[in-house]
């Protein structure tokens, strides 16, 4: 549960905390911690009246077709969106690290560290499965309480050694104010790795608890990170609370080199179901996505209800009209036999699977070399397609499972939550993000 929560994100948060002062930083990550918890409830009362166990399956039976269409597509540019800023943390860390051992133009070898990054990410995100990483997420889980004890310790040093440096604004409200919201908010998000919990939860009514305690870990990083990266630096903070501290400093030395394994560790993983969806309605008429039904060691579930498993038999009928089973005139001959069918299927799934994470790879390239920093990338993110999946889709998928009206007394706190999260995170988020783009050009991009 800790591991769907915290995430690169957490990096952001001081910056956020400079924008809306100490004090109404703190009590904003309250609010929206309990306000995704509450909507975690929601979705998991939601799975539990449908079995639905995809968020976009729950979207299908609320809505049809077009219900898991848009939940798919939120998905999609969240996780391209939180892929876009990895990468440009990836840029920015390793650029740093590197700028003293080779002179050459920081731009450039920012853009060639990215470009590099994207090769090797991209060799992970085309992976057929993820379970060659499931230990990434231990590592990552290391990673984040490293760089917390760092940034607490540097914290609590300078404190001690210096005080309070200038004004530690508690409360403030400009235009960037409505703008940190949606960092928070985009930190809070945990609801698209919850279907997952509830399958393997025997009992779904204790993943209830389970969201409370883990959102309780979390905001407990979150706030040291907030309060001692703020405190530290207070309106000097940057989007990346990192990039403050010197190059002297060995420990964050250290630190920046974990932050660099976190999004490694998590890229892949991101990126693992964007791959999966666009395979899905990109190649709708080649369903790659189902490709268990070819392979003998993963059989369909009707299969297993039946006793069943894996391809047809020698003698028994193949639908040869399927498109998925075209086979070439040229095969080779050792590709001939009882399985030939099985072995094309899977080299062609092969060359989709690395064309498609490359396809992604490029795309968050592009934008992490146009896109400044990241908090422009997750403030948006977290003010559009975050806001429709942690605020509103759960209580409109709610409210549609219940016999109640939208109006009923039953369903003021789905409605009020939904429309908090329109207003403040959705519209406010972007009005912000637009008055500060507005006074900011937009970089041109040139790759050398």
């Amino acid at each position: 549960m800790i591991n769907t929560i915290v995430g690169a994100g957490v990096l952001a948060l001081p910056f956020a905390f400079g924008k809306t002062g100490l004090a109404l930083g703190i009590l904003l990550l309250l609010i929206i911690a309990a306000m995704s918890a509450y909507t975690g409830f929601l979705l998991v009362d939601a799975a539990r009246i449908t079995q639905a166990r995809t968020y976009a399956k729950l979207g299908e039976l609320a809505f049809g077709r077009w219900g898991r269409r848009a939940t798919d597509a939120m998905l999609c540019c969240l996780l391209l969106a939180a892929c876009i800023g990895y990468m440009l943390i990836i840029g920015d860390i390793v650029t740093y690290l590197l700028t003293r051992l080779i002179r050459i133009s920081p731009v450039l070898l920012k853009r060639l560290v990215i470009l590099a990054a994207g090769g090797f990410l991209g060799l992970l995100t085309s992976m057929r499965t993820m379970t060659a990483l499931a230990k990434a997420s231990i590592v990552a889980l290391c990673a984040v309480t490293f760089i917390t004890f760092c940034i607490v310790l540097r914290g609590v040093q300078g404190l001690v050694e210096y005080g309070i440096v200038g004004d530690l604004v508690l409360f403030t409200f400009q235009k960037e104010t409505l703008g940190a919201v949606p960092l928070i908010g985009f930190a809070l998000s945990f609801h698209m790795g919850l279907f997952p919990l509830v399958c393997e939860a025997r009992d779904v009514g204790f993943m209830k608890p389970v969201i409370v305690l883990g959102l309780l870990a979390c905001l407990s990083v979150y706030l040291l990170v907030g309060v001692f990266g703020y405190a530290a630096f207070q309106n000097l903070v940057l989007p990346n609370v990192i990039d403050n501290y010197p190059s002297r400093d060995i420990l964050m030395q250290f630190a920046r080199g974990a932050v660099v394994t976190l999004v490694s560790c998590s890229f892949p993983l991101l990126a693992y179901p964007v791959r999966i969806i666009l395979d899905r309605y990109l190649f709708i008429f080649r369903p790659f996505w189902n490709l268990h039904k070819f392979n003998p060691r993963l059989p369909l579930e009707d299969d297993a209800e039946k006793g069943t498993s894996g391809p047809p038999k020698k003698n028994e009928p193949v639908d040869d009209d399927d498109p998925s089973l075209a086979v070439d005139s040229n095969i080779p001959d050792e590709y001939k036999g009882p399985g030939f069918r099985i072995r094309m299927v899977l080299r062609r799934e092969a060359v989709r699977r690395v064309f498609l994470a490359y396809l992604i790879t490029a795309f968050c390239m592009f934008w992490a070399i146009v896109i400044p920093n990241i908090a422009v990338v997750f403030g948006l993110a977290g003010a559009t397609c975050g806001t429709m999946l942690i605020f509103v889709f759960p209580c409109v998928f709610y409210m549609k499972m219940q016999e109640h009206a939208w109006y009923h007394w039953r369903n003021i706190l789905p409605t009020s939550v939904c429309m908090f999260g329109v207003i403040v995170l959705g519209l406010g988020g972007l009005y912000s993000f637009y008055l500060e783009l507005s006074s900011t050009p937009f970089p041109t991009f040139t790759l050398l």
